[in-house]
């Protein structure tokens, strides 16, 4: 009987350590962040700092209160009276969280007196409720019961009916800084980051003063060397306004060949002229000042030169009279259209002009950079041809328009369809 007596007891020894451990546990996970430290600074009425045993600095944002800003009204008042109950004394910050100004959010504990609420009851900050979730739910209801007996006792800031937060107070401050808002669209950059800002953007409103600089577009920031700021997201509608800017160069070529089928049964010396003259008065030519190259409107380029940087030029030849070059990344379209076309012109001039006594004997004949309406061999003569491997093409009156190798030939009806294709004249070409 003993031993089934001590075997029982033993078990419930054993038990009654286990339910023990476990009532106790709770309690050993209860961890409490606390700075012990001295108040050798206060900011405002919701900000100090504290410098612990080994002189390490703390800046602490008061939680659960906001302060007013110290230009707005009550707002020394409201730092005077936490600098007479904190200052230079010793006391512990119970905290929670880490800002993202790198301030410690934490309630200041002075002799067992909540020192954040204090302030709330002198009426000289608000019951920060954007943050409540934050604090333990028994303090939400003192907190938010001791701004109303302020309120209701007009105390402090509450002697004016509807004080401004200080939220509101700092935004109506920011526009007045900033003045008048910018046009409609304007893109913001910061000279310092090299980086820009859409007005959808966080960041458009903040940045000071001396550093702003102000683009019409994103492709003028861009071709500035601005980059889109990180939190910005990117634009949606800017490929499609881009590919369409890009693609109005080339959309013309369609309409030149055209005009060219069109007015085939004429004169030929006409059908070569006209389209030179129509492209000529539309076409405008971009330069930069910068780097004294050109861009026409069918390169990458054409609507990146900035505004301060840009030039306009009717043609490409009055751009290269000028001293500029066409960009490295411009294609032949990029090149004057207009000395395309008056090189087709010349080439046609001088042709039709030694064959026009023969036009009506001899139909074979062609002009040059224009579809021959004879037979076969006409046609063939007609034609432009082009040197793959050198991207260069030759008219029939060029020397060197029979001496393309076969597997090398590429022909075209026209010379402005060779140089649609990236083809340039020859230089042995007149």
């Amino acid at each position: 009987m003993r031993e089934k007596s001590r075997v029982v007891l033993f078990f419930l020894m054993m038990l009654a350590c286990v339910w023990t451990g476990a009532a106790q546990q709770p309690q050993s996970n209860t961890v409490q962040l606390v700075i012990e430290g001295k108040v050798i600074n206060v900011h405002d009425g919701d900000t100090v700092t504290v410098l612990d045993r080994d002189n390490k600095k703390f800046h602490i944002r008061l939680q659960g209160i906001d302060a007013p800003e110290l230009k707005q009204a009550y707002g020394s008042a409201s730092q005077k009276n936490l600098e007479r109950m904190v200052m230079g004394r010793q006391v512990s910050i119970v905290w929670t969280k880490v800002d993202k100004y790198r301030r410690t959010v934490g309630t200041i504990m002075l002799d067992g007196r909540d020192i954040n609420i204090e302030q709330v009851k002198a009426g000289l900050a608000w019951h920060f409720k954007k943050y409540s979730d934050e604090q333990e739910p028994k303090d939400r209801v003192t907190y938010a019961k001791a701004e109303e007996e302020a309120r209701a006792s007009k105390l402090g800031l509450w002697q004016d009916p509807n004080p401004t937060p200080p939220g509101d107070y700092r935004v109506d401050v920011k526009l007045a800084r900033w003045g008048p808002a910018p046009p409609e669209g304007t893109i913001i950059g910061n000279k310092q980051s090299k980086k820009y800002h859409r007005p959808d953007c966080p960041g458009y409103r903040d940045m000071a003063e001396k550093n702003r600089v102000f683009f019409k577009s994103v492709n003028e920031a861009e071709a500035a060397g601005y980059k889109r700021a990180g939190n910005c997201q990117p634009e949606v509608s800017s490929p499609t306004a881009r590919a369409t800017t890009v693609a109005s160069g080339p959309q013309e070529k369609p309409q030149t060949e055209k005009t060219e089928k069109t007015t085939e049964k004429s004169s030929t010396a006409k059908t070569t002229a006209t389209p030179a003259t129509s492209s000529t008065e539309t076409v405008e030519i971009v330069g930069n000042k910068n780097s004294k190259v050109y861009h026409a409107p069918g390169c990458p380029g054409y609507t990146k030169v900035s505004e301060k940087n840009r030039v306009i030029f009717k043609s490409a030849a009055e751009a290269e009279a000028a001293g500029y070059k066409r960009a490295g990344n411009c294609k032949s379209e990029g090149k004057s259209e207009e000395a395309a076309a008056s090189t087709a012109s010349t080439s046609s001039a001088n042709s039709s002009s030694s064959s026009a006594a023969k036009e009506k004997t001899t139909p074979t004949e062609a002009t040059p950079g224009t579809p021959a309406t004879g037979t076969t061999p006409a046609a063939a003569e007609g034609e432009i041809i082009g040197n793959k491997n050198s991207k260069i093409y030759h008219r029939p009156d060029c020397p060197g328009y029979k001496s393309v190798s076969e597997k090398n030939q590429v022909k075209f009806k026209t010379v402005a369809e060779a140089e649609a294709a990236g083809f340039r004249a020859a230089k042995n070409c007149p």
